[in-house]
């Protein structure tokens, strides 16, 4: 499905709401296609599944006169929430560039080695709590007990012995394999094939994962959110945990 049949089958399905707040909606949806490469369905499911969390439960298939007049206060409430959600995201990717600069899951890609400038390195062994905030993120392992990082923008700020914090920027990492919580706002998080299990709280933003082979145990806990695309595998060894709120888990595409 193209963005422009994703569009025409989602005014259908907001067909109940009335036509202003359902022209916001569709503009904000449009805004979404022009920024990303991705298409449209590969972004947010089903046309039907995104109208749905607008409606917050509410069938869309409904008489004219109930669709116009039958919307409880909570479900107004709800679309509220879901457009400022829907606004924050859209501000998120106007930060970060559309494209990304090459193919992040290529693992032997020229940007990522250790001689370009700009890469800095940092000795750790202790667990990592990292806190991304309004930033992006690109995640690699490696074998190493250090973690090292090319950001443009701030630095990532030590915390505390376990503790990092990326703020406005964009930052490619390469991480030890040690234990790893990770929460995530209003950012976008790309994992490059997790060599570790790891908690990951999202909140307002998206998370890739390139899994280059590799077979995962997904565990997921969702509030108007998108989980698509990735299958779980109980006998693999590495578990992603994701607690996500207004946020999109998927596979990561070039």
């Amino acid at each position: 499905m193209n963005n422009k049949q994703f569009i025409s089958a989602l005014k259908k399905a907001l067909a109940g709401l009335d036509k202003a707040s359902r022209n916001d909606i569709i503009q904000e949806i449009n805004s979404h296609g022009l920024e990303s490469d991705s298409p449209l369905v590969d972004q947010f499911g089903s046309a039907e599944e995104l109208a749905q969390q607008y409606l917050d439960g509410e069938k869309i298939a409904k008489p004219i006169s109930s669709k116009i007049w039958g919307f409880s206060k909570k479900v107004l409430m709800g679309i509220g929430v879901a457009v400022v959600s829907l606004v924050a995201l859209i501000g998120i990717l106007s930060y970060t560039y559309a494209k990304d600069k090459f193919d992040y899951a290529n693992e032997n890609a020229d940007e990522l080695s250790a001689n370009n400038s700009g890469w800095k390195s940092e000795a750790w062994s202790a667990d990592i709590n990292l806190d991304i905030d309004q930033a992006s993120a690109v995640i690699y392992w490696h074998d190493d007990n250090s973690v090292r990082w090319n950001c443009e923008g701030d630095d990532p700020e030590k915390q505390s012995d376990s503790s990092l914090l990326i703020r406005h920027s964009h930052c490619l990492m390469y991480l030890p394999k040690t234990t790893i919580n990770l929460n995530a706002i209003q950012s976008q998080i790309v994992l490059v094939r997790p060599q570790v299990s790891i908690v990951v709280n999202a909140r307002q933003g998206s998370v890739k994962v390139a899994e280059n082979g590799e077979q995962y145990i997904y565990r997921v806990e969702g509030d108007r959110s998108a989980f698509k695309g990735l299958e779980s595998y109980d006998e693999a060894e590495h578990t992603l945990q994701f607690t996500i709120k207004e946020s999109m888990v998927a596979p990561y595409k070039y």
